[in-house]
């Protein structure tokens, strides 16, 4: 599991980088960036800071793209009252994310200093431990239940008011959940109320359906969507919603056949319409007859 941590004051940085292991178990891969006091001596993870601490997570997962199999965790550490927010909305829905506090004023010499970076290390262990079985649970979800899972349709595409309120609720009670499986399958359950999987007129694959009649047909063994990409024009949200969501990894290669379950004589009817991309944009695509439409929005003819 990667643990990502925003907010480490520079000064302490090496000694949390140090109890890393017991902080966050010898199994986590501890990424951070350190940060430096502001103009007015205090520490504030702004949003230069939390951008260079996902870009870093892109670089380090692209060198070793094993690493982000166990799920991914995103720490805030900042003052209390501070608005962690903006931040943690930087790593929706991709990742999981805790904010702790940070104790204050920050101490850095001596005897005083020692017992601050231990008040930091306890800050961060408090949270990383729930943090952390919420990313294994969601983990577990989405790549037990790769085909099945309503928590992979993608958020723009499928069109749901429902399925976003849902995700984006997960993203903020799964962290803090006592037990995260529960609250996983209870989420799901919520989806399929309205949307549910099963086999829909005469085909004989079940899949989802949005409220346009799309058929979001899940591929099973055939995973050949196109891999995540953060070079232009897709961007790094691009690349890290193609690998995780809400913490937990899939594969790069998981997609759903999109199609309208309709046909004139022997031949179906393309799907035809406006869909998101990965990075935002709104425009027409044509399915003859589907669409592969990847958990991240990547659309492909």
């Amino acid at each position: 599991m990667i643990v990502a941590v925003a907010g480490i004051p520079s000064d302490h940085f090496n000694r949390i980088q140090k109890l890393a292991p017991g902080i966050f178990g010898n199994k986590a891969v501890f990424l951070g960036t350190p940060l430096r006091p502001g103009g007015d001596g205090n520490y504030r993870p702004d949003h230069d800071h939390v951008s260079s601490l996902a870009e870093n997570m892109v670089k380090r997962i692209k060198l070793e793209p094993t690493l982000v199999k166990q799920g991914c965790g995103i720490i805030i550490l900042a003052p209390e009252g501070y608005d962690a927010g903006p931040s943690e909305a930087l790593f929706k829905p991709f990742a999981l994310v805790r904010a702790a506090i940070l104790p204050t004023p920050v101490l850095t010499n001596g005897r005083p200093g020692e017992m601050c970076g231990n008040q930091i290390a306890r800050a961060l262990r408090d949270v990383a431990a729930p943090l952390g079985r919420a990313v294994t649970a969601m983990n577990t979800e989405v790549r037990a239940r790769l085909n099945r899972s309503p928590l992979l349709l993608p958020i723009r595409n499928f069109e749901s008011e429902l399925l976003q309120e849902v995700v984006l609720e997960l993203a903020v009670t799964l962290p803090r959940a006592k037990d995260p499986n529960t609250t996983i399958a209870a989420a799901c359950c919520r989806i399929e109320q309205e949307f549910p999987f099963g086999k829909i007129g005469g085909s004989s694959r079940r899949c989802f359906m949005n409220g346009k009649e799309v058929q979001f047909r899940p591929p099973n063994g055939a995973l050949h969507g196109v891999a995540a990409s953060s070079d232009p024009p897709h961007n790094r949200d691009c690349y890290l919603n193609g690998l995780l969501r809400l913490g937990g990894s899939y594969d790069p290669g998981f997609h759903y056949d999109c199609i309208r379950d309709r046909s004139e004589g022997r031949r179906r009817i393309p799907l035809v319409g406006k869909f998101y991309d990965c990075h935002g944009s709104f425009r027409p695509q044509t399915g003859d007859p589907h669409l592969n439409i990847g958990s991240n929005d990547f659309v492909r003819p």
